[in-house]
């Protein structure tokens, strides 16, 4: 607790108290009960009520964000909504509209948390990205994703919008992904899908002509350097800029949240090199 600073209480609930030289006295009830089981909720608002005194809000202001309240207008959070449409649409690595519905669908979801008339709004980022990623498994990509699309809407609320602190997304988002459970959850297969020789019985089941070689070639290429169907057309043989020796690149640039990915290198001298045809070859 800070210096100044204390809890008592008030009615069965908590009251917080601020003394400090050279202002006047003050001081907030805060929604919790005085007892064991909310110690750790009041310490946590405490805290965040503290930080906000220090950009300059007063005690009562500063409770009221803590809480919530101050961002739960509709309009509020849906006008950071239709900005933060706006800038990954058009500005910056900007996103294609089919990719946008993929954010909206997750962000909508948190406009509705914040907003509900009946039920209070999570208090914090941390708590908000918690209850829109709840019924989806620890670990699985679905969830991670979910997990960045609302932090990246965040920090553009933190940057651009200007939300309280308690808004700013976590800095590590492990937590919030969680770690996947030793076993699979229902419908997802644990490792690889197909097995070494289950790849091998799929190549050697092709016909032997020209386009069923190209085939063998084009799958034993994704089976042996991990690439996507679409990075084989971007494949080359070239000489390493130091060593010369020969090795694998891939100029497949993805577009990403931040920026696009990079061309990727492998080390592995090439046996052979066919381009997959066309599948209307076949």
């Amino acid at each position: 607790m800070a210096k100044g600073w204390s809890l008592r209480e008030e009615r069965g609930q908590v009251r917080l108290e601020m003394r400090q030289p050279h202002r006047p006295r003050a001081s907030v009830l805060l929604p919790f009960q005085w007892s064991r089981q909310d110690v750790g909720a009041i310490l946590a608002r405490v805290r965040n009520i503290y930080v906000l005194t220090l950009d300059e809000h007063d005690l009562s202001a500063a409770a009221q964000i803590a809480s919530g309240k101050a961002l739960r207008s509709l309009s509020t959070w849906e006008e950071a909504l239709e900005h933060f449409r706006e800038f990954k649409l058009h500005h910056g690595t900007a996103i294609n509209p089919r990719t946008w519905q993929r954010y909206d669908q997750v962000l909508q979801m948190v406009i509705q948390l914040m907003t509900m008339p009946d039920k209070p709004p999570p208090i914090d980022s941390a708590s908000l990205i918690d209850a829109c990623v709840k019924d989806w498994p620890p670990g699985i990509r679905q969830r991670e994703v979910r997990v960045q699309y609302i932090a990246q809407f965040l920090r553009f609320c933190r940057d651009q919008e200007h939300f309280p602190v308690q808004w700013h997304p976590p800095t590590d988002l492990k937590a919030q992904i969680g770690s996947p459970t030793q076993d699979p959850a229902p419908g997802h297969m644990k490792g690889s899908p197909l097995s070494d020789q289950e790849i091998l019985d799929l190549i050697y089941s092709l016909p032997v002509n020209e386009a069923g070689l190209r085939w063998r070639d084009a799958l034993r290429l994704m089976a042996e350097l991990g690439l996507r169907p679409l990075e084989l057309r971007y494949m080359s043989v070239r000489k390493h800029h130091t060593t010369g020796e020969l090795i694998w690149c891939c100029d497949y640039r993805k577009r990403a949240g931040v920026g696009m990915t990079c061309g990727r290198g492998h080390d592995k001298a090439p046996s052979c090199l066919c381009p997959p045809p066309d599948a209307s070859g076949w």
